[in-house]
């Protein structure tokens, strides 16, 4: 029995349409970005040191985290406007990341060494998450404690080694070498991409191009007067930009639409929502893309070409794509 045939992305809108070559430069420059914000004092008052390649290491980590952050708490930015905003290297004795949710604050220190314990350097870790400990429950706002490891096991012995009264969660977050790699994690971000994803079909292409967006809005961002990024502005950004696709919420208001869907229907086996922002099309599960978003001039445009057009075939449908 043949195999049926695999999907075929083709999406009207993509993450840059010079192609690849010019998004690996973007990435580049965006690397090169944070780089210099940290030599700087533009970055949060960064007090990481910036020379060695296992401190360049430790910077890269701490920015994909951030970034997972980021995407991990875009779904309820993106559904509830919930405030949302983070600092790298925070004036704090837990400092590596802050988070600001809606719910509760955040405090992670990230630790790349795989020989990483409470009790090393007469037990600094433990002494700096109990001092941070003490200073939050005093402001009686609610907080977490996170320390975050780049190894399961090494995550596992901390938690069997949690220093007795020391209320703190330790998290395995992988090494990446690349933002890409972070659409790969779906067992932690699989929701969330699912969730900001402008299609409604799982695809590892554009979740990767949204990781990207993301590590591109994230070293752009231009910091809030506390010296944080503010996660509706990292969205706002890869919208504005065209960096990724993502769902956006909006009402079709196009006067010629119900005419442009009776067009549509006359099309054996084509399907196609516009629930998450976007006209989303798909052909006999085979071929499918994206044109939008629906508030767009190209839709706009499309919409007009589609009502004014006698379809007859999915090849004069396509004929009518941007």
């Amino acid at each position: 029995m043949p195999q049926a045939p695999q999907p075929v992305e083709r999406l009207a809108l993509v993450l840059d349409p010079t192609g690849a070559e010019r998004y690996e430069e973007k990435l580049t420059t965006a690397l090169r970005h944070l780089g210099a914000k940290r030599n700087s004092t533009g970055m949060s008052g960064d007090k990481r040191q910036t020379g060695g390649v296992s401190s360049k290491r430790g910077h890269r980590y701490e920015d994909y985290f951030a970034v997972f952050r980021l995407i991990e708490y875009g779904p309820q930015v993106l559904d509830a406007g919930a405030a949302v905003r983070l600092k790298e290297q925070a004036d704090s004795p837990v400092d590596d990341l802050v988070l600001e949710g809606p719910e509760r604050t955040l405090y992670h220190q990230l630790k790349t060494s795989p020989a990483v314990t409470w009790g090393a350097d007469d037990r600094k870790l433990e002494r700096e998450f109990r001092e941070q400990h003490r200073r939050c429950t005093a402001t009686g706002q609610p907080f977490s404690l996170v320390l975050v490891v780049a190894e399961d096991h090494r995550a596992e012995l901390l938690r069997k080694q949690l220093p007795a009264g020391l209320e703190a969660t330790v998290f395995s977050f992988p090494p990446l070498k690349a933002p890409s790699q972070l659409a790969g994690l779906r067992d932690l971000l699989g929701n969330a991409f699912d969730s900001l994803r402008a299609s409604r079909f799982p695809s590892r292409t554009e979740d990767e191009a949204l990781a990207g967006a993301f590590f591109l809005a994230f070293a752009e961002h231009e910091p809030d007067g506390e010296g944080y990024c503010v996660l509706a502005q990292v969205l706002e950004t890869i919208r504005s930009r065209s960096l990724a696709a993502v769902r956006q919420q909006g009402r079709l208001a196009q006067a010629r639409w119900a005419e442009a869907e009776a067009a549509l229907a006359r099309i054996e086996g084509l399907e196609w929502w516009t629930d998450r922002g976007y006209f989303e099309w798909r052909y006999r599960q085979a071929d499918r893309g994206l044109v939008g978003p629906i508030s767009s001039d190209t839709f706009n445009r499309f919409v007009e070409r589609v009502a004014s057009t006698n379809l007859e075939s999915f090849v004069a449908f396509e004929g009518l794509l941007p």
